[in-house]
């Protein structure tokens, strides 16, 4: 027969010592051990059950080289959190059907310690990144399969921005050309660098460099703005006389006629850039004069003079230091 202990009183089975809903161990530092027979299991029906001293820290594990599985309901009908025992093993949180894992932190840290990390899929599917659930969001989306597509898509009237700071930052926005059929074109306010490849949307492609064959007075060229998309969202103007300068425009100036002088914007802010490109491929001959306007040049108080054939050059002002050559070619 099972011994019974009364509520208030104190009983002793070997080394355990029972004490009204305590179970105590009578040697220090010594485990309490429930082992039921065979496949039997240890059931605590209660709604809480709390591991660890009292505000001590707790550690969950197996006893030996089993792996541990926490779910519901014996397995029935429940995802399932699979921590297998032995090095390099994966830790694996599987929902039940199409149910999701929701980390509810501010902060979700991937990775080792200092460690390089990756976000990736299981298998061959897509990975897609956006904020509340794919509601009223953009997102960013890489294809899985050689040759597909990383896709950045801003939600509504948004822009992509790209930068170290707000004040260097460049904008990229999807437009509509109307003289291609509707389809995209990249605009890069300020950009720079000459890109062989540009896609947005639709189905606008541009497979090339522009080459020498642009022609500046042709209206087709000037409508579709390729060169401008192309080069880095300047807009460009073919000059054939002495012109002040604006802020993020490219100038194709002809000296066919004779020298010209240019001359750099009046209020430049930071960030602001210009571009000069010799059209005759004559700079030697008739000189191309960059005036300062009150600002310095790499440095200096003079005016710049261009007088090399097929010379490209972009200027970008600094606050407080002046104009500075970024690209020459």
């Amino acid at each position: 027969m099972a011994r019974k202990f009364n509520p208030g009183r104190t009983g002793q089975i070997e080394r355990l010592q029972i004490q009204d809903n305590q179970v105590n161990s009578l040697i220090p530092n010594e485990d309490i051990m429930i082992m039921p027979d065979g496949t039997g299991n240890v059931n605590l029906g209660t709604d809480t059950v709390r591991i660890g001293d009292q505000n001590g820290n707790a550690l969950l594990t197996t006893w030996g080289t089993g792996d541990l599985t926490i779910n519901t309901n014996n397995g029935t009908n429940s995802g399932t959190i699979s921590i297998p025992d032995g090095t390099n093993q994966a830790i694996e949180v599987t929902p039940n059907g199409s149910g999701d894992v929701r980390l509810n932190a501010d902060t979700v840290r991937v990775g080792d310690q200092n460690g390089n990390a990756t976000v990736t899929t299981w298998g061959s599917g897509d990975l897609t990144l956006n904020t509340n659930g794919g509601t009223n969001s953009g997102y960013i989306q890489i294809l899985d399969g050689s040759g597909q597509d990383i896709r950045i898509y801003p939600n509504g009237s948004g822009n992509i921005r790209l930068g170290t700071n707000t004040n260097s930052e460049v904008n990229l926005s999807a437009t509509t050309d109307s003289s291609a059929t509707n389809n995209g074109a990249l605009v890069v306010p300020g950009g720079i660098g000459v890109a062989k490849q540009l896609r947005v949307g639709g189905a606008a492609t541009f497979s090339s460099t522009v080459t020498a064959n642009f022609d500046p007075t042709s209206d087709a060229h000037l409508t579709r703005k390729s060169y401008t998309d192309l080069v880095g969202g300047l807009d460009w103007n073919y000059v054939t006389g002495n012109t002040t300068m604006s802020n993020y425009q490219g100038y194709l100036v002809s000296t066919a006629s004779g020298a010209r002088t240019m001359t750099l914007p009046a209020n430049p802010a930071a960030g602001s850039r210009v571009r000069i490109i010799d059209y005759d491929r004559n700079f030697e001959t008739n000189n191309c004069t960059v005036a300062r306007n009150g600002q310095n040049i790499m440095g200096v108080a003079e005016n710049l003079v261009l007088d090399v054939n097929e010379i490209n050059l972009e200027l970008v002002f600094v606050t407080g230091r002046g104009w500075w050559v970024t690209q020459l070619t």
